[in-house]
């Protein structure tokens, strides 16, 4: 397994991960809040282009095979990084991508002289809340819905 930076010849790549992303998400609290999927709009490719530049943080691109199978997306805000996604192509899961992906947003991050790395985990995402804190994170705040 290879864990690099994005490049310009990732976006195509990028886009159609995130696009399953957007599908598996939109699933997920349409099913909690009873509204259906609940898509995404699709960003652009200068929004994509920011994060491979390192404009607004960074993308990292797993690959398996010389084959990519995996990105994070980790963003800027203010002194704090923020891991803001990471995803695993299904049929490459249980394979340490994630956990090599953790660890690398985690050096670049502080590489950048960021202060503290802060992500979100779904509720129901056992494996990656287990992960993330053999990875010593902390939870420190809940996030709750109710459908009004």
């Amino acid at each position: 397994m290879k864990i690099r930076m994005a490049e310009e010849k990732d976006l195509e790549f990028v886009k159609g991960l995130y696009k399953q992303l957007d599908i598996l998400m939109s699933t997920y609290f349409g099913k909690i809040m009873g509204t259906g999927p609940i898509p995404e709009e699709p960003h652009t490719d200068e929004y994509w282009n920011n994060y491979i530049k390192g404009t607004d943080g960074f993308i990292l691109i797993a690959e398996y095979e010389n084959k990519p199978v995996a990105m994070s997306l980790v963003i800027k805000q203010d002194s704090k990084a923020h891991l803001e996604d990471l995803f695993v192509l299904p049929e490459y899961r249980h394979k340490g991508i994630a956990e090599g992906l953790v660890k690398r947003c985690k050096e670049i991050s502080k590489e950048k002289g960021y202060k503290e790395l802060c992500l979100n985990v779904l509720a129901n995402n056992e494996r990656a809340y287990n992960l993330y804190l053999k990875e010593n994170f902390k939870e420190v705040v809940r996030t709750m819905v109710c459908k009004l």
